[in-house]
């Protein structure tokens, strides 16, 4: 049951940075408020992986984080 958890999370994370993160960052873009484009795909340090997945990886990360905090809280403290 905890490792299902600990799996939802990472992919909730994970798809909420592709879908709302750099849905906003397209937006704000579009709008021209923001220099950057949404879906970077510019090395990082120091592994060379591509920005978009180095921020959904971590994005994972913490949807594992939070996915652990809330499979502790039960019934009405859970919905709230």
């Amino acid at each position: 049951m905890r490792a299902r958890w600990l799996l939802v999370g990472f992919l909730c994370g994970a798809a909420s940075v592709l879908i709302f993160h750099q849905g906003a960052l397209a937006l704000l873009h579009a709008l021209a408020l923001t220099p950057r484009g949404p879906y970077p795909m510019t090395a990082t340090a120091p592994l060379g992986v591509p920005v978009i997945w180095s921020l959904t990886f971590w994005g994972g990360v913490w949807g594992v984080i939070l996915a652990a905090a809330l499979a502790r809280v039960r019934g009405r403290a859970f919905i709230v």
